[in-house]
């Protein structure tokens, strides 16, 4: 699978765009981070920081709390 991104500075032309390409049986549109909600944006971002943890922290360079530390906050 290849991942192309695309800018169109006409909103116009960007509709027609993107109707062209959904009618090809081929491509996937993904959804683009200006499209989502506030509250999905802030999803985002929680995300990725916590995925960055991990590859931190299996890299050996920042130690994770265990489930059990965890569930003793609670």
């Amino acid at each position: 699978m290849e991942l192309i991104t695309i800018q169109v500075n006409d909103k116009q032309r960007k509709r027609f765009l993107l109707q062209l390409l959904a009618e090809l049986d081929f491509v996937d549109i993904l959804p683009n981070a200006s499209n989502l909600t506030a509250e999905e944006r802030r999803f985002v971002a929680n995300l990725r920081a916590a995925l960055k943890d991990v590859t931190l922290h299996q890299q050996g360079k920042i130690q994770l709390k265990t489930a059990q530390q965890l569930i003793a906050e609670l």
